[in-house]
């Protein structure tokens, strides 16, 4: 798939493709949909992140960039994934909303009023700060950055 084509995709629909892929190697769900269930295991977000490494050359994420990760490392290397391919920034906040705020849903009304109201930080602080990250990761993910 070229890159033109990825950046035309809404991010969900990147996710699904990505998602069935992972899955077509014998894994289990991305640590993004493991979060809504519960906690993941380092072992878990690595292998998503080596998946993601090995799957676009050259892109690289240390998790949520200035602020603790906490439980939403998963959220922000997918955040950090879609500023890298190009996804239009905006797009690419929301996404950041949604999974932060998905996190442990199940567990009730407090662990979900936590969660939105974490998630509405930092989608604030992505939104204020996040443009040179952005314009850094599309150095990073050249328009010629092949995808494998």
């Amino acid at each position: 798939m070229r890159l033109e084509q990825l950046q035309a995709m809404t991010p969900r629909e990147f996710y699904h493709r990505l998602e069935h892929e992972y899955r077509c190697q014998g894994r289990h769900r991305p640590p993004l949909e493991q979060r809504i269930y519960g906690p993941v295991s380092e072992a878990d977000l690595t292998a998503w992140m080596v998946f993601l490494e090995a799957r676009f050359p050259g892109f690289t994420s240390d998790g949520c960039t200035c602020v603790p990760s906490l439980a939403a490392k998963a959220a922000c290397q997918w955040h950090d994934l879609l500023y890298y391919v190009g996804i239009n920034r905006r797009l690419a906040d929301l996404e950041l909303l949604y999974w932060i705020a998905a996190i442990n849903y199940r567990a009730g009304w407090v662990s979900w009023v936590a969660h939105n109201a974490w998630a509405r930080v930092y989608f604030a602080g992505v939104r204020l700060f996040g443009g040179a990250f952005y314009a850094w990761h599309r150095k990073l993910g050249h328009p010629t950055m092949p995808v494998v």
